[in-house]
């Protein structure tokens, strides 16, 4: 009869004291990618970010400070702390290319020309190597 009391009492409820506390989640890390390719202050404000599947690379727009400069986008990998503009567009385009969407596997990003309306997309053949189709 006492082994049963012994095993009814190693059931009890401990007081709220000497449970464990609560688990918390970790408080993520911020990371700024926009940023100038020293890591200074960029020279423009940005927006629009799409980030790949596994979060190694993020696209955005790059607003440059002066008004006459069209916007473009850029990819910043951030494995390795490299950033690249890849919507020049045409040779001559003076036009704003804006609001990428970067693929889960981070191969094809797609930008549209905001002066025409058209959606472009590039394909990743090698690590910051794109090709326009």
């Amino acid at each position: 009869m006492s082994a049963l009391l012994v095993a009814a009492l190693g059931t009890t409820v401990l007081p709220a004291t000497a449970q464990a506390a609560p688990h918390r989640p970790a408080v993520p890390e911020a990371e700024r990618v926009s940023t100038a390719a020293d890591g200074a202050e960029a020279d423009g404000a940005s927006g629009a970010a799409s980030v790949s599947g596994g979060g190694r690379y993020v696209a955005y727009d790059l607003q440059p400070q002066h008004p006459s400069d069209p916007s473009r986008v850029e990819v910043y990998d951030r494995e390795t702390g490299t950033r690249e503009v890849i919507s020049d567009g045409p040779p001559d385009s003076a036009r704003d290319m804006v609001d990428p969407s970067i693929s889960a596997d981070g191969r094809h990003v797609a930008y549209e020309d905001k002066g025409t309306g058209q959606v472009w997309l590039l394909v990743l053949r090698d690590v910051f190597k794109w090709t326009a189709r």
